[in-house]
């Protein structure tokens, strides 16, 4: 069964049609009874209001005999058909109007309900960009946990790196100790602590940059640099006096003293004059080396080149192996007293 949908015209257009039919129809009501009403006579046509009292006759013209007819009254329904044509006429207009109001309803009607399709379509818009940024937000989520997971692996294995390198520290032999030995070119004449030519040109093209090497690698570990006069057992006959008390302090404190007339009464003096010569040679030509303390050290003909203590006394034996200069990088730890 098709079900009527129902527009403000039918309601209009219904109601009005009710109205004019209950109208006439209450006329033909009216005009059927007025007989019975007493408002005409039906064998005269005139109303029952128009016959005279009883027993009296019609008033007739004077001088006549017959009475003169009277005119009979206009007819009620003529009152009531003209009543009912001003009524229609008024409902006419007012449905005229009525449709001009529906009218001008039903446009501005249409005009919300496009407004608010309008506005549908603009939300239906907003919540596919939300869904889409919603969804760019999600990935880029995954993307920051992803990065997050590949971070922790990472400090993981930073920390097993970091762990690594402190036993392979463990394992590095420390301090750092470079050998200049008299086989290798550092030569010093017999007795003498100073430095010849060849040996100034190995120190400043070989040794000072290896130096520098290990000082860039250990830097922040070491507190001094280490330079350790070593000689052979052989003694120094005949017995001297030795100046090296006044005269080392005096090369190391930049004096007037020259190397040429250091004397050395033993051994040890003469491993610690060249250890001096050799530490203040460094530090004048190498900036990286004046940021550390360089202490001269003699080792005198005590250890061996095998870093062991002496175990004969052979006072006439001359051993070029032994006579040497060592560079140690002195680390940074803590003084127990």
């Amino acid at each position: 069964m098709k079900r009527h949908v129902w527009h403000s015209d039918d309601l209009v257009q219904t109601s009005f049609t009710e109205i004019v039919l209950f109208l006439l129809f209450f006329a033909l009501i009216l005009l059927g009874t007025q007989p019975f009403l007493g408002l005409v006579d039906p064998s005269t046509g005139t109303g029952v209001g128009d016959v005279s009292q009883e027993g009296t006759e019609p008033e007739g013209q004077p001088g006549s005999d017959d009475p003169e007819p009277s005119k009979p009254p206009k007819a009620p329904a003529d009152n009531v058909k003209q009543e009912l044509r001003v009524f229609i006429s008024g409902l006419v207009q007012e449905k005229v109007e009525l449709g001009r109001q529906l009218t001008i309803f039903e446009t501005e009607a249409k005009q919300k309900a496009q407004q608010v399709e309008d506005q549908n379509q603009i939300i239906i818009i907003l919540n596919d960009e939300v869904a889409s940024l919603e969804e760019i937000l999600n990935l880029r989520q995954q993307r920051v946990n992803e990065i997050m997971e590949e971070i922790g692996s990472k400090i993981i294995i930073i920390s097993e790196l970091e762990m690594e390198i402190e036993e392979l520290r463990a394992k590095i032999n420390w301090p750092p100790i470079m050998i200049l030995d008299d086989d290798a070119g550092y030569r010093f004449e017999t007795r003498s602590a100073e430095i010849s030519e060849s040996f100034g040109r190995l120190l400043l093209e070989k040794t000072i940059p290896k130096l520098e090497m290990l000082l860039d690698q250990f830097g922040e570990s070491i507190s001094a640099i280490e330079v350790v006069g070593h000689t052979d057992q052989q003694q120094l006959l005949p017995p001297l006096d030795t100046n090296l008390d006044r005269g080392l302090l005096d090369i190391m404190l930049g004096g007037k003293t020259v190397v040429s007339e250091l004397e050395a009464a033993d051994n040890a003096g003469l491993g610690l004059a060249r250890a001096a010569v050799v530490a203040n040679f460094i530090e004048l030509n190498s900036s990286k080396a004046r940021a550390f303390e360089i202490l001269p050290l003699s080792g005198a003909q005590l250890i061996t080149p095998e870093n062991r203590r002496t175990t004969s006394f052979d006072t006439s034996a001359a051993d070029r192996s032994r006579r040497r200069i060592e560079i140690r990088l002195r680390g940074d730890g803590e003084i127990i007293y």
